[in-house]
């Protein structure tokens, strides 16, 4: 499977609890369940980067054009399948590629680029992630992991979704793969002066539907400029220098 999408407009909010469960009960009037999953699921991403950190020096330096690797999975971990991405930033528009392969192939995949059995555009996504993650010699560096709630919808407009990370947590590795290493687990902090215990994030292509715009004018008291992989990256540097 491939995802390629672009025009895609994400806007994140650092939000307490009472103001997340507010929003997703307006957004399932109009959206279903991700993947037809209800409810929370565990969401794991594996960021690259280059032995200099990059990708992380160009979001610290308010870069327009820039983009990031990473793998996700879902749900408890090992997965059996997970996806290779390429994110590509231009202010708050965003363009995603994904390829999808078994977790059984990652390890080869990320260490050599070894072309596990992907064809047409998904094929493309691969070689993008793989010509991308060689130009800077990006290898593995951060685990981020949450629990989400997601609603999603695709029609002739494009991608309509509302998104809710709760209990966001990171831990550096080098492992070519998503397994977490023993107690190495960090909790992440949000980009929120107040209680802030979760990301609602609205995602859409170029307009958003009537009902999201409501939306989006009840959350704009708690917009945030969040990435979760600086942030977990900023987190760590300044815990490892104490």
């Amino acid at each position: 499977m491939s995802l390629a999408t672009t025009g895609r407009v994400e806007l994140k909010h650092a939000v307490p609890e009472a103001v997340a469960a507010q929003a997703l009960d307006w957004s399932r009037a109009f959206l279903g369940p991700d993947r037809g999953v209800p409810g929370l699921q565990r969401v794991t991403s594996l960021y690259l980067d280059s032995p200099e950190l990059t990708f992380y020096r160009w979001h610290r330096q308010r870069r327009t054009h820039r983009f990031k690797l990473r793998v996700r999975g879902y749900g408890d971990q090992p997965a059996d399948r997970v996806f290779a991405e390429v994110k590509e930033n231009a202010g708050h528009v965003r363009r995603k590629s994904r390829a999808e392969l078994t977790a059984a192939a990652l390890a080869p995949f990320l260490i050599s680029g070894d072309r596990v059995p992907f064809g047409g555009a998904c094929g493309a996504a691969r070689d993008e992630f793989i010509g991308r993650s060689r130009a800077y010699g990006a290898r593995p560096t951060v685990l981020v992991s949450c629990l989400r709630e997601a609603l999603r919808e695709t029609g002739t407009a494009g991608e309509v979704a509302v998104t809710v990370d709760r209990r966001l947590m990171y831990q550096a590795t080098a492992r070519a793969d998503l397994v977490a290493g023993p107690g190495g687990w960090r909790a992440l902090m949000l980009p929120a002066r107040g209680p802030a215990l979760a990301i609602v994030e609205l995602k859409y292509v170029r307009c958003p539907p009537a009902w999201m715009a409501t939306l989006l004018r009840h959350l704009a008291p708690y917009r945030v400029s969040f990435s979760k992989y600086a942030a977990a990256v900023g987190q760590h540097e300044a815990w490892s220098h104490v």
